[in-house]
């Protein structure tokens, strides 16, 4: 029997009391797979608490820095979201056969095989790793750095 996979975002009293156990009892094709939320301990704390094994959390100062959407394979063509991004986001900055990213000096897009996205905000994940304490190699004088943003993005 195929199972939907679902994540939900935002573990409060509503997600807690209602969400979370009617997915778990009354729909026997759902599974949960994923929680995320800004308060990460809580979450894992309900994540043991219905047995649901990964806790996301991607916030800084109340503010999502990315967004990470896995589609089913089955519905969703790895080549058809490219050519439906490259609508939307015009030429990639780089592109193979496991991942293309289209990237400007805010945002990075990335589409990832089989069928994941990624949404990047890229001054707050510059102000995330700076706050972590990261190295970064190369400097310049120019604003918002580029060639520091690249380190960045190439550690991950």
């Amino acid at each position: 029997m195929y199972k939907l996979k679902i994540g939900i975002i935002g573990v409060g009293q509503i997600a807690c009391n209602s969400h979370i156990p009617n997915y778990i009892l009354r729909f026997k094709d759902v599974e949960i797979v994923g929680l995320c939320d800004v308060n990460y301990e809580y979450a894992k704390k309900v994540a043991k608490q219905f047995n649901i094994e990964k806790v996301f959390v991607d916030l800084y100062n109340e503010t999502s820095y990315q967004y990470t959407v896995f589609l089913n394979q089955l519905y969703f063509s790895y080549y058809t979201l490219s050519e439906q991004l490259m609508d939307t986001y015009g030429i990639p900055k780089s592109r193979n056969s496991k991942q293309v990213i289209w990237q400007d000096e805010q945002k990075q897009v990335s589409l990832e095989y089989p069928a994941i996205i990624k949404y990047t905000y890229l001054p707050v994940l510059v102000d995330v790793l700076r706050l972590q304490n990261r190295e970064l190699e190369t400097k310049t004088n120019e604003g918002f750095d580029y060639k520091e943003r690249e380190l960045i993005l190439n550690d991950l």
